[in-house]
């Protein structure tokens, strides 16, 4: 049987008063929107005011989307498995074999004039000292991921890598 590492980034705990804020802030849009439009008419006013919230709270769903997600990272072997689950039935998972890594680098120190043009976030936190880019070939294309491993699996996965992926370049800060 082969190596088994595992990483689970929770859900953050929701703030009341983040949710109450956020209602009360789509109540009152709600309420300017329609006191603005309600020259042009009641169904156009009220159209309008539907629209605002419908936007609102996709803004608010945004903005708490990084609490309510949660993040499994899986070393099996020769893959490496992401996840992102929100709920039970939104799952989004990346399997990465050992022979598609290109790079692992630290998140700091990433070509910042370069545009990444396909970047996803799995990650929970915003410490950004504590995060790395892995960059994986799928389908004759370059895919990157931003993930914030802790110790223990960030050493088992530059093991992984230095031993799996002969091909990968590894670039990231002393560790301890």
């Amino acid at each position: 049987m082969g190596r088994l590492l595992r990483q689970s980034l929770g859900h953050k705990k929701l703030s009341v008063w983040k949710l109450v804020l956020m209602v009360l802030s789509l109540l009152i849009s709600m309420e300017i929107i329609l006191n603005l439009t309600i020259g042009f008419g009641p169904v156009i006013a009220s159209i309008l005011a539907l629209i605002a919230v419908a936007l609102g709270s996709v803004f608010c769903f945004v903005f708490i989307y990084k609490d309510l997600s949660k993040y499994d990272y899986r070393l099996i072997d020769k893959e490496l498995i992401l996840e992102r689950s929100l709920g039970r039935a939104n799952h989004v998972v990346y399997v990465i074999l050992a022979s598609d890594i290109i790079s692992f680098i630290s998140y700091n120190k990433k070509d910042k004039e370069n545009k990444i043009s396909w970047l996803k976030y799995l990650t929970a936190h915003n410490d950004k000292s504590k995060w790395y880019l892995i960059s994986y070939k799928k389908d004759d294309k370059q895919m990157q991921l931003v993930i914030e491993p802790n110790e223990d699996f960030l050493h088992g996965l530059l093991e992984f890598i230095e031993k799996e992926a002969t091909q990968a370049i590894i670039d990231i800060e002393n560790i301890n």
